[in-house]
């Protein structure tokens, strides 16, 4: 088990660099996206014995509560205590739009160049651009829209694609164009905060305009019950059903099971309820899978056994024809970093 310097498998000779990236990259920029600090900011009024939930398994994760709810419905349901599988049912959806309302309640600003809790200062944004453009295709498993505006910031947009281009008289976003699927090099695959799917379930892009940003839109639009295409579910299982059910989500994940050379991780857990994604990088024809790890091996002992399990599966794969490519894994410090979110 050994640790390498970033930039040493940053020059590795490959064809393809992508990055994927977690929860643990907005975390980088701001401990507001902990999920400790949204489940302080949210308000459970209106589902306090759901927070009791939270309160008795010493727990601030939203996507095991609602696992458990879903879990809670469908027995309830097979018990034929259909008033609770239907409350059950009610709490998972408020809790999403709890988790929703408090992500956008708490993002901070991302034009204020003071260094405060509060905003993410041009200073950072700049060090993260020069990180980001180190890759040639970008993956997304978040939410925020932290990712959206770096690349705004440094004028990356152009590098970094995601072919929402499409403008349409009857709304104010953008559509996501399947002209270009080939030059896309920015992919959301869990949906993000200012994504949205039409009735005809075409995937669009909300965009800041004069009267109003990203953030106080998502507000609008909830109040009118308009929700931002997110896949929130709290099993892998109901993550795979929502991916497929929604075109743009179930392109992005293709596109991403097709990835090949080197892919970087940054912030990405390895969890169970990540285990589509873990399948996709098994089946791809990724050769070099650099893992970036916040703090030792030992202390991500679970990430460390996780991946090693996914080379051996792969290798297999390739020993039995099935895989294009070997694959080799590597584990870097993003502690160590040194020029993302400084």
């Amino acid at each position: 088990m050994k640790m390498y310097d970033l930039k040493l498998l940053l020059d590795k000779p490959v064809l393809n660099r992508g990055l994927l990236i977690g929860n643990g990259f907005s975390i980088a920029a701001s401990p507001r996206f902990k999920y400790s600090s949204i489940f302080n900011c949210a308000d459970f009024s209106k589902i306090p014995w759901v927070k009791n939930i939270f309160t008795s398994l010493s727990t601030e994760n939203f996507e095991l509560i609602l696992n458990m709810l879903k879990s809670a419905q469908l027995v309830n349901k097979a018990a034929g205590n259909i008033e609770e599988s239907e409350n059950d049912a009610k709490a998972h959806s408020a809790l999403v739009d709890i988790f929703i309302d408090t992500l956008g309640e708490i993002h901070p600003d991302n034009k204020i160049i003071y260094r405060s809790f509060e905003c993410i200062t041009v200073e950072q944004f700049e060090a993260n651009g020069k990180f980001l453009e180190k890759f040639n295709v970008i993956f997304s498993l978040n939410y925020d829209i932290l990712l959206y505006w770096s690349i705004l910031e440094n004028k990356l947009e152009y590098k970094f694609k995601d072919n929402f281009s499409i403008k349409d008289r009857n709304r104010s976003g953008l559509s996501f164009n399947e002209s270009f699927l080939n030059c896309t090099s920015l992919w959301y695959l869990h949906g993000a905060l200012h994504l949205r799917t039409d009735s005809k379930g075409m995937a669009y892009k909300i965009v800041a305009n004069q009267d109003s940003s990203i953030l106080n839109q998502l507000k609008e639009s909830m109040s009118l019950f308009e929700y931002p295409t997110i896949v929130f579910e709290g099993s892998d299982e109901e993550k795979q059903f929502s991916i497929n059910s929604n075109r743009y989500l179930s392109i992005a994940n293709k596109v991403f099971s097709n990835s090949y050379g080197a892919l970087f991780t940054y912030g990405f857990s390895f969890n169970e309820n990540d285990d589509h994604i873990i399948e996709a990088i098994k089946k791809s024809a990724i050769s070099v899978l650099c893992v970036g790890l916040h703090g030792t091996i030992k202390k991500n002992q679970k990430i460390f056994e996780k991946c090693e399990g996914l080379k051996s599966t792969a290798n297999h794969n390739f020993n039995t024809g099935s895989r294009a490519s070997r694959l080799e894994v590597y584990y870097y410090n993003t502690d160590e970093c040194g020029n993302i979110w400084q």
